[in-house]
């Protein structure tokens, strides 16, 4: 860096550097993937399903929703859910062309700092690990569906961004990425994946002085983004201490459409 360039001028670089970054991601209140919340049409808990559906669920395999929820009632409920939901995620992909059905594993609730910067921030609400869910009807009238949870459950990286940037959560956090995917990879049941992870999660919040609860759910949803979900790294400050662009700094990915509030 210039030896020339104040303290003033670099620092002033340096916010502008955390306000781009932080202009991609959707911090506000309709950001499912920070503040989740149950709607009758666009979400469906299955943690108290039967057992050995859910199983069967988590393990990947097709699964029936009358056999996650055999009594008559629960099942009578758990489809209009399971309607609602993936009319929502068609809706989404013809639309918008994203796909957002996701399986959410645990709920993170986390309370904000309060002595952190000058505009108060919400608590989050956040699913800590996502999995692809697709949900396809079984029948003509849609009065029964098959669920399957595709791909691997990956750690939300939102809910990373934001504790590191916006609760103050120390540490590097690529590091912290790698640990919980490790501590998931471990797992040999796969029930037991939400607890590894946020017992690494739990570790590195309590060292910041950060509040954190977990809600041991599984929860299926809608979870898009606003803007781009995350950079590939953070603006370096230092190129543009000597002259400020005009322009903001280039970030790789594709935009992703605006999220739609729940229903």
């Amino acid at each position: 860096m210039d030896e020339h360039v104040g303290p003033v001028r670099r620092r002033a670089v340096e916010v502008c550097a955390q306000q781009w970054s932080d202009a991609l991601i959707d911090f506000g209140p309709y950001n499912t993937l920070l503040h989740f919340k149950d709607t009758k049409r666009a979400t469906l808990d299955v943690t108290d399903a039967a057992p050995q559906a859910l199983a069967s669920l988590l393990n990947g395999r097709a699964t029936r929703l009358a056999s996650l929820f055999p009594a008559s009632e629960d099942h009578k409920a758990a489809w209009a859910r399971a309607r609602g939901l993936r009319r929502k995620m068609v809706e989404l992909a013809e639309e918008q062309g994203i796909d957002a059905g996701r399986l959410a594993l645990g709920l993170v609730c986390v309370d904000p700092p309060t002595t952190r910067g000058s505009r108060p921030l919400a608590a989050l609400r956040a699913p800590l690990l996502l999995q692809p869910l697709s949900i396809e009807p079984r029948t003509a009238t849609e009065n029964d569906f098959v669920l399957e949870a595709v791909g691997e459950a990956e750690i939300n990286p939102v809910l990373l961004y934001a504790l590191s940037h916006q609760y103050g959560l120390d540490g590097d956090l690529e590091e912290l990425t790698d640990k919980i995917t490790n501590a998931v990879d471990e797992c040999a049941d796969l029930d037991d994946r939400t607890r590894c992870a946020y017992e690494v999660l739990q570790t590195a919040c309590t060292r910041s002085n950060l509040t954190v609860e977990l809600e041991e759910r599984l929860v299926a949803g809608v979870f898009s983004f606003d803007r781009l979900p995350i950079v590939d790294r953070q603006p370096d400050s230092k190129q543009f201490t000597r002259r400020v662009p005009a322009v903001r700094p280039r970030v790789v990915g594709t935009a992703c459409p605006r999220s739609l509030p729940s229903r």
